[in-house]
C-alpha cells in the first residue's frame, strides 16, 4: 500500500468511528440506573403528587437519552434518577401513614 492510501483509509475509518460513536455513547451507567428506579418506583406510585414526579422523571430520561451532549444527558439521567426515588419516597410515606 502506498503512504497516500494508508494515510485516506485511516482518515476514512476516523471519520466513521466519530459518527458512529455517538449512537453508542449515551447508554451509560447513569441512565440504567435511572431506568431501573423509574420502574421501581412505577410498580408503586399510586398518589398524584408522587406520579407527577414520575412523569417529570420520564421526561428528563427521554431527554437524556436523546441528548448529544454527554454531560447534559449524564445530568439529566441523574436527576430524573433523583425524581424517581422522590416519589417512591413519597409514595412510601403516604402508605404509611395511619
Amino acid at each position: 500500500m502506498t503512504k497516500k492510501m494508508l494515510v485516506f483509509l485511516l482518515a476514512a475509518a476516523a471519520v466513521v468511528g466519530w459518527g458512529i460513536a455517538p449512537l453508542f455513547a449515551f447508554d451509560g451507567p447513569e441512565i440504567r440506573n435511572a431506568e431501573d428506579q423509574i420502574k421501581k418506583a412505577e410498580s408503586s406510585v399510586k398518589s398524584q403528587e408522587a406520579q407527577l414526579l414520575l412523569d417529570e422523571a420520564t421526561r428528563l430520561l427521554k431527554e437524556a437519552v436523546n441528548s448529544n451532549d454527554r454531560v447534559n444527558a449524564i445530568n439529566k439521567a441523574r436527576r430524573a434518577q433523583a425524581l424517581a426515588i422522590q416519589a417512591f419516597t413519597e409514595e412510601m410515606e403516604v402508605l404509611s401513614r395511619p
